[in-house]
């Protein structure tokens, strides 16, 4: 499904080319893009410059510049919200470096996309439980916990739990301690 176009109808307000191709000279990425036109993936017709897209496609490069109260891209993302409310069909009409990270962080900001769209991430996989421990201090567990205020050098606890018993040993040390210093400490 390919969705409405995006850049016609952000195209209907009567400034948004002339603000793209304002726009080209703020950036400095798109200002070197014009000014070499070496890169064989952008191309320039009528003062826009265009990229194709995963389809083949011409899409509009959009700069970062600030335009009244949000930038260009802020502009697109929140009238492609309005209008489909689905953010892959950003990508069929415009380009921008760091085009998914910008849409990440559009989305997480309002709360509707928060609340209605859920991670997108394979599902977790089974627990494998530790095995269990048949003598003292065979399996432990550790944490540091802090920073407190430093006394005698030190502003940690890390604290050494036996899993089998359930002691707890709780060794103070300092946030510059390595690894190395931990185990030699716990041997």
């Amino acid at each position: 499904m390919k969705g409405e176009n995006l850049h016609e109808l952000a195209s209907q307000t009567d400034t948004f080319e002339e603000d793209i191709q304002r726009g080209y000279m703020m950036d400095q990425f798109f200002r070197k893009v014009i000014e070499k036109m070496a890169h064989p993936s952008f191309k320039k017709k009528n003062e826009i410059i265009y990229i194709k897209n995963r389809g083949g496609e011409d899409v509009v490069c959009i700069p970062s510049t600030m335009l009244a109260e949000m930038t260009l891209r802020a502009r697109i993302l929140d009238q492609a919200h309005q209008v489909v409310e689905h953010y892959c069909h950003i990508r069929q009409w415009y380009w921008w470096l760091h085009i998914y990270t910008d849409t990440e962080k559009f989305c997480k900001s309002c709360k509707i996309c928060a609340q209605a769209k859920g991670e997108y991430q394979k599902p977790v996989g089974k627990l494998h439980p530790l095995p269990i421990a048949t003598r003292p201090w065979e399996s432990i567990g550790m944490d540091l916990i802090g920073p407190f205020p430093e006394v005698n050098g030190y502003n940690y606890l890390w604290v050494v739990i036996c899993r089998m018993t359930s002691i707890v040993h709780l060794v103070p040390v300092h946030t510059k301690t390595t690894a190395s210093q931990l185990s030699a400490i716990y041997i």
